[in-house]
């Protein structure tokens, strides 16, 4: 009976192992999109900005490749994230009265169906929002307060202002997700250890803070996403370079091949796979990324070398991935969407023009 016993746990472990190299074998550029998925008539919303003839960032989106200027300030703008909730579109993002881009953010911005509103804070006067998220009417925006020299993390709900945090330390939120009553925001930490600055990724659950990681290495949460009781989220960390990183329940795997810079910026769970956005930079360019269950997809680039994947969605087995790619030629960026990993490119690139987020509806 013991041999019995014994014969069978050697032919767990070899299955076991087998299993694990099969997995190791397909951790490169799988094109692992479900075969012939259910066609599906759905309209794509994208949020971004391009430049204008004076080469000024404009606040845009685009429907079903159809762009649409976000009006109501002539100074620079852009977006972050778009949510579109009962026919009614949720657009996130800044303005900068010095054209800076991005650089020194005065005011976030929310437009919803179109018209501009400001995001305010009582505690300082320039503000940032980086996303988006409607839950039963209710209109939650993450990103942060600067009331100088501090950053305060910020949630509005319905335009009023939340601060996650005190002030001891500079924070901000990256993305917020509502399951239930439960609100999840993700974000960084800036804490002084033992005299130096160290950033690290953590995430609140109704205000109540749970960290990414130990140690010395600087992280950050770029997006957090609930399915049931697991918690999944995304970003990057300082080890040995920085690496994509995803943390399910706090768990972290690194999602990065050796020797390379990457980025998770987005996660997003369906059917039971998890799914994540990102890029990661290698040889001197960047090349965006698409990973599933850990597993690397390919993104048709169409003989663009680099480019940049940012927020990712899937509907019924149909993924779909925007960001932009980089024209080698005029080094311009232009504003893509890619539909389980074949490209659109939304402009003509004769202006520079960046997708940062992507919200698809069912009609």
């Amino acid at each position: 009976m013991t041999k019995i016993v014994f014969y069978k746990s050697l032919i767990h472990l070899f299955l076991l192992s087998f299993l694990f190299i099969v997995l190791i074998g397909c951790g490169e550029d799988d094109n692992n999109f479900q075969e012939n998925p259910k066609p599906i008539d759905v309209d794509i919303y994208v949020a971004g900005y391009q430049a204008d003839q004076s080469l000024i960032n404009r606040a845009m989106y685009w429907q079903n490749n159809q762009a649409i200027p976000l009006t109501g300030y002539n100074i620079l703008t852009e977006t972050n994230d778009i949510v579109v909730d009962n026919g009614n579109s949720y657009v996130v993002g800044y303005l900068n009265t010095d054209n800076s881009a991005g650089v020194k953010p005065d005011k976030a911005i929310i437009w919803q169906n179109g018209v501009p509103k400001e995001l305010l804070s009582p505690l300082g006067s320039a503000t940032f929002a980086n996303k988006v998220f409607v839950s039963n009417g209710n209109v939650y925006v993450a990103g942060y307060t600067l009331n100088r020299p501090t950053l305060y993390a910020t949630l509005w709900i319905n335009g009023k202002a939340t601060h996650i945090t005190d002030g001891t330390n500079n924070a901000k939120l990256n993305s917020v997700y509502v399951s239930g009553n439960d609100v999840y925001v993700a974000g960084q930490v800036s804490e002084v250890i033992e005299g130096t600055i160290d950033k690290r990724a953590k995430y609140w659950k109704n205000g109540t803070v749970v960290a990414l990681n130990s140690g010395s290495k600087e992280s950050t949460a770029e997006d957090i996403f609930v399915n049931g009781n697991d918690v999944y989220v995304v970003g990057i960390e300082d080890n040995n370079g920085t690496k994509a990183m995803l943390w399910k329940n706090g768990v972290s795997v690194n999602l990065a091949q050796t020797g390379e810079r990457s980025y998770a910026k987005a996660v997003t769970v369906s059917n039971g796979d998890v799914y994540v956005a990102g890029y990661d930079y290698l040889d001197g360019k960047y090349t965006a990324k698409l990973w599933k269950n850990g597993v690397l997809q390919s993104l048709e680039l169409n003989n663009f070398s680099r480019s940049l994947a940012r927020d990712v969605q899937v509907i019924e087995g149909n993924v779909f991935v925007c960001g932009y790619i980089i024209d080698p030629k005029h080094q311009r960026y232009q504003a893509t969407v890619w539909k389980n990993g074949k490209s659109t490119v939304l402009t003509t690139g004769e202006y520079s023009s960046v997708a940062r987020g992507i919200s698809v509806v069912l009609k």
